[in-house]
């Protein structure tokens, strides 16, 4: 027992925070071949499994591991208490990346959230990951991120995602498209109608098609790709063609008169910002602190719908 080392108890607490021992090593800059040698080294001093270990699977804690980290994360802590009392008082402590995989629209609407959250979580380094042509999901299954925003349709979300608000959308057309002058606009009528769509390889694309089909919007002629937001725009005041746009991002075209919102005969349209996060814990407790602020936020200027 006397062997244990401080890299060891390090190594092991990291790839319980972080979820895996590939996202550990990333980390950490080393191999996964050298944290699992730390690992089972550890589990050598201690004469018990930490990790139940299954082929195909990522490895968890057993019992005797979940205590382990508990003494362990308690150990660290410690030594973190010793370090500061003898560094300069000047000295900066180093702070724990915290990776957060999203959409520009969403880091855009999140921008102040993401401020306070730095602000009150010193201990962690933010930094935003642009996910526009990858679902989070993807990117912290490959270990690139511990937490991530995803949009979905109600009742398509992943399982274990936190609703975190609800967009509203709406369809955008030029004044001199025919239907910019109609009081209400059904769903047979749109779908003769050209619409912009972003490229097929974002996921956002496969949202909206979701969302309009669901609507009763189907089959309507392409009259572009683009995720150039100035082409689109300019296309749609053409009278050319109709986008499906996110409301908060319209407001100025409405009010210079630029552009109409459609009134569609049914009920709004409306996509759901989910947050998703690894299994490590690390993730799990910056997850629960961003909830928490999400929710604060609704009752302050952050406006999120």
């Amino acid at each position: 027992m006397l062997g244990i080392t401080f890299r060891q108890l390090q190594v092991f607490v990291e790839a319980v925070d972080v979820g895996s021992f590939r996202a550990c090593a990333e980390r950490l800059g080393v191999t996964q071949v050298s944290i699992s040698d730390h690992i089972r080294s550890l589990e050598r001093q201690v004469g018990r499994p930490l990790f139940e270990r299954r082929r195909g699977a990522t490895a968890s804690l057993t019992e005797d591991g979940r205590l382990a980290y508990r003494h362990a994360v308690t150990l660290l802590a410690g030594i973190d208490s010793f370090v500061e009392v003898f560094s300069s008082a000047h000295e900066e402590r180093p702070r724990r990346r915290l990776i957060i995989a999203a959409p520009n629209y969403v880091s855009f609407r999140l921008a102040q959230v993401f401020a306070e959250f730095g602000s009150r979580h010193p201990q962690w380094q933010v930094e935003i990951e642009p996910t526009d042509d990858e679902p989070a999901t993807e990117t912290i299954a490959r270990g690139k991120a511990d937490l991530g925003f995803i949009l979905a349709l109600e009742g398509a979300a992943p399982p274990g995602s936190a609703l975190i608000w609800r967009e509203r959308l709406g369809l955008y057309a030029g004044r001199d498209h025919p239907l910019a002058r109609r009081r209400r606009v059904s769903p047979a009528e749109l779908s003769t109608h050209p619409f912009i769509y972003l490229p097929k390889k974002y996921p956002l694309r496969d949202v909206i098609e979701a969302l309009l089909a669901k609507t009763g919007i189907v089959g309507n002629p392409i009259a572009l790709q683009t995720d150039s937001a100035v082409l689109a725009r300019r296309t749609m005041m053409q009278g050319k063609a109709i986008g499906c746009l996110f409301a908060s991002t319209m407001k100025t075209d409405i009010e210079q008169g630029d552009l109409v919102e459609l009134p569609l005969s049914k009920e709004a349209l409306t996509v759901e910002v989910r947050l998703v996060a690894s299994q490590g814990t690390l993730a799990r407790r910056a997850a629960q602190a961003l909830i928490e602020l999400a929710e604060q936020s609704r009752g302050a200027n952050f406006d999120l719908g």
